[in-house]
């Protein structure tokens, strides 16, 4: 299971990260600062879930170097930057690269506190997604390469006299395989067995 949903702030300046920290907590927030991606990324445990706010300038790692790092981990924290020397070009950049949101400093606390409260939501999507996903291999894993091989061809429609025919084997041997398919995914049906694949 991934961890309890958290903010964390990754932020050099250090009086804007214990205002920030403070903010949070006074508001029954769970937060965690760092003064550096580097720091951050230290730490960084791929169970984590919620939603990271980084300083887009920091000496070293960049907020956008680090979304992007985080992104390539296959992070599920959702990311918002922000910046004191917002520009549109930024803001574009920010988004294409996969922040949620871009808030030019000084923000307001409500805007910061909406943002936050949407990056849960999307964090909280994302953890859950990507436990789907794990689940969903670690019950592919459980089958054999002929099992995986029959499964493919059922969810591209074929039935089992035409997997039988392909493998020069008879029907009632691919149904054993279906069987075990079952079995070992607990999946009741070929709908459940395609959306295993596509969560895969």
């Amino acid at each position: 299971m991934p961890d309890t949903p958290r903010a964390y702030i990754v932020d050099d300046d250090s009086a804007a990260l214990k205002s920030l920290l403070a903010l949070l907590r006074a508001r029954r927030i769970d937060a965690k600062g760092f003064s550096s991606g580097e720091e951050f990324l230290k730490e960084y445990d791929l169970r984590w879930c919620g939603c990271a706010i980084l300083d887009v300038r920091m000496p070293g790692m960049s907020g956008i170097e680090l979304l992007a790092e985080l992104k390539e981990m296959g992070s599920s924290l959702s990311v918002i930057l922000v910046t004191a020397y917002g520009d549109v070009s930024l803001a574009v950049e920010a988004m294409k690269a996969g922040a949620i949101d871009f808030l030019e400093k000084p923000y307001s606390q409500e805007e910061l506190l909406a943002a936050l409260v949407r990056g849960f939501d999307v964090g909280d999507a994302a953890a859950r997604k990507s436990e789907m996903r794990a689940d969903a291999r670690e019950k592919l894993e459980k089958l054999t390469n002929r099992e995986k091989e029959v499964l493919e061809l059922l969810a591209q429609g074929m039935t089992s006299k035409e997997i039988a025919q392909q493998f020069g084997r008879s029907p009632r041997t691919v149904e054993v395989h279906r069987n075990r398919i079952r079995e070992k995914t607990g999946a009741q049906s070929l709908s459940d067995l395609v959306r295993l694949i596509g969560a895969a």
